[in-house]
């Protein structure tokens, strides 16, 4: 971790987060990028309970913002992971208009990835692979290249789905959080 000092006081800027099932951190054109960690697990589950009343949580759940220059542009900017994706297994792919992602069973977990889109042209620029990730981006996007990790334990996740005889959506909404961060940040 790293720090910065700025005009509202020290950031703290991360190059990779750790949560109990695999680490976590972005690369643009391969190399590793800082970026903003936000924790958003209480207002994800307040959203979740609000949205479908029915008591399912996260978990965990994390924002992350990438640090990024005035002007750029990358081939490729990229969740990455040390998961290893054979020994993993794919629940379910995850999206909306405003979110693009997947669910993995790691371990005693379900993991869910996913990136921000705006229903519009940043849409055509969402990457296909594992993770969440955007191709071919420069900074007329910078605002909205987002990243969300959300997960809870496997175990539970399954009992919601018998218990609520419905697909347990917490890690669906919990991903709406990268929408409210926008909107909240954007004054």
């Amino acid at each position: 971790m790293l720090f910065r000092k700025s005009l509202e006081g020290t950031i703290l800027i991360n190059m990779k987060i750790h949560l109990p099932m695999a680490n976590f951190w972005l690369e643009a054109d391969g190399v590793r990028i800082p970026f903003r960690v936000i924790n958003v697990t209480d207002q994800a589950n307040r959203h979740i309970k609000q949205a479908t009343g029915h008591s399912y949580q996260v978990e965990r759940s994390y924002v992350l913002v990438p640090i990024l220059p005035n002007k750029f542009h990358y081939a490729e900017l990229q969740l990455q992971s040390d998961l290893v994706f054979p020994e993993v297994n794919f629940d379910d792919s995850i999206s909306s208009e405003f979110y693009s992602g997947c669910s993995w069973f790691v371990g005693s977990y379900v993991l869910g990835t996913a990136g921000y889109v705006n229903n519009d042209d940043l849409d055509e620029h969402i990457s296909g692979g594992n993770l969440a990730g955007y191709l071919d981006v420069d900074e007329r996007f910078k605002d909205q290249l987002l990243f969300q990790v959300s997960y809870k334990d496997a175990t539970t996740y399954r009992a919601d789905h018998a218990k609520y005889q419905w697909f347990d959506l917490s890690l669906d909404f919990s991903f709406d959080e990268m929408r409210h961060y926008l909107y909240s940040s954007s004054g």
